[in-house]
């Protein structure tokens, strides 16, 4: 059986995996582990666990028993909310938390029962890339310095500021089954997902045992990214301001590819990447917001030279009330590369 480890994070990577689940392969998650915010950020302070949030989108995106997972994706967002105990907490990382604690802090026992209770296949599973305790150092272009993956989020959207370096706090180490499990694939597919927040840190951690500690340098099989349908507000688009040049910034497809093998250590055997532009209705609405359509690259344009012959262009996208990766046309391409 041919085997798939797909590496990121948030929702991008959950929609990928819920096409690939249906498909007869050895399939691992390798998931980021730099989430600060929102009810994960909330229980790492107050329980002292490992983030939650990312683990239990892609948990639920394999799961096989329909109130499960109904019951892992709950929010308790009713009520008042400022006295609220549970308030904006999801269901699936209180969860997690339990077994954690049940489990007395064995943060992997928790995630291998969780999956027991999602009846994910025995061929699936979810690991994080490191058990490590960490938070994400961004500086920006203008020298400016802050610690955690949610201030990314909080940016401001009327001044964009591009990033220069991202870290982790402390340098950690890749998980060893992650990390067993990516020599031993076939395929290794990284994204969709937010470049910041989900995608990068999850290659920043280190393999001591590797080429200056880049895990994907050792593996042995193909490598393929998934470009983004649309660029993200405060990371990958913006207005510009201060003594940076006036005017919108809005990422293309090279500058996804450049940033990801830049943090990856080496270049990918596979870029793939939507054709299929949203509808003028979603497209307005989306450009409210700040979020952009990456433009397919035009092969011929010079500037695309490096990256001769890697592109898969294809229609990947559902439009419906959201503009997103279809799991099932995603899922086609990547079974295609085996």
């Amino acid at each position: 059986m041919k085997k798939i480890v797909v590496i990121g994070g948030g929702t991008g990577v959950a929609t990928l995996l819920r096409g690939l689940k249906e498909e007869k392969v050895d399939l691992t998650a390798v998931v980021s582990m730099a989430d600060s915010g929102g009810s994960t950020g909330r229980l790492r302070d107050e329980f002292g666990v490992l983030p939650t949030g990312d683990l239990r989108n892609c948990l639920v995106a394999l799961a096989n028993d329909p109130v499960q997972e109904w019951l892992h994706r709950f929010r308790f967002d009713e009520g008042n909310l400022e006295y609220n105990e549970v308030g904006r907490h999801n269901l699936g990382n209180l969860i997690l938390t339990a077994l954690t604690h049940r489990y007395h802090g064995d943060f992997m026992k928790a995630v291998r029962a969780d999956q027991k209770i999602l009846r994910i296949h025995p061929d699936n599973r979810v690991l994080p890339v490191t058990l490590a305790n960490i938070q994400l150092k961004i500086t920006y272009g203008d020298g400016t310095e802050v610690v955690g993956e949610d201030k990314i989020d909080k940016a401001e959207r009327d001044r964009f500021i591009p990033i220069r370096t991202i870290s982790l706090l402390p340098q950690a180490y890749i998980y060893r089954e992650a990390s067993k499990a990516i020599q031993e694939a076939d395929l290794i597919v990284v994204g969709p997902g937010s470049l910041y927040t989900s995608i990068i840190p999850a290659l920043l951690t280190r393999d001591p045992d590797a080429d200056k500690g880049y895990f994907l340098r050792e593996s042995q099989g193909k490598l393929a990214m998934v470009i983004n349908v649309m660029t993200e507000p405060g990371q990958t688009s913006g207005k510009r301001g201060g003594r940076w040049q006036a005017g919108e910034y809005i990422y293309q497809a090279g500058n996804f590819v450049y940033n990801i093998e830049q943090y990856a250590g080496r270049k990918f055997h596979y870029i793939i990447c939507n054709t299929t532009r949203p509808s003028q209705e979603l497209c307005s609405r989306y450009n409210a917001e700040g979020s952009y359509f990456v433009e397919p690259p035009d092969v011929k344009d010079g500037r695309y030279g490096r990256f001769k012959g890697r592109f898969i262009l294809e229609d990947l996208v559902s439009q419906n009330e959201f503009y997103r990766h279809d799991p099932n046309k995603l899922a086609s391409v990547i079974m295609g590369l085996l």
